[in-house]
């Protein structure tokens, strides 16, 4: 059941990110690695991103609450970054 959430929350993602333009390739990879952050982080349910500016630059975070802890968030935002 969370495998199928994840595959279609990765679809729509990659559909919504391609709606908005640039490189389909790249916020494909982008939208794969998020999903595999999460599952990395311990985040096994749906998740909450925002973008925030970092350093001159739009930077898309994963955020707590909905059953995601401050703890998870940050392993997945450390794992986006490397």
């Amino acid at each position: 059941m969370t495998q199928r959430l994840l595959k279609a929350f990765s679809i729509s993602v990659i559909t919504i990110l391609s709606a908005c333009g640039g490189s389909g390739s790249d916020r494909a990879d982008l939208a794969f690695k998020q999903v595999d952050c999460a599952k990395q982080a311990g985040i096994g349910g749906a998740f909450t991103t925002q973008y925030t500016l970092q350093d001159g630059k739009q930077t898309e975070v994963f955020v707590s609450g909905n059953g995601v802890s401050e703890e998870q968030a940050a392993k997945a935002n450390a794992c986006m970054i490397a």
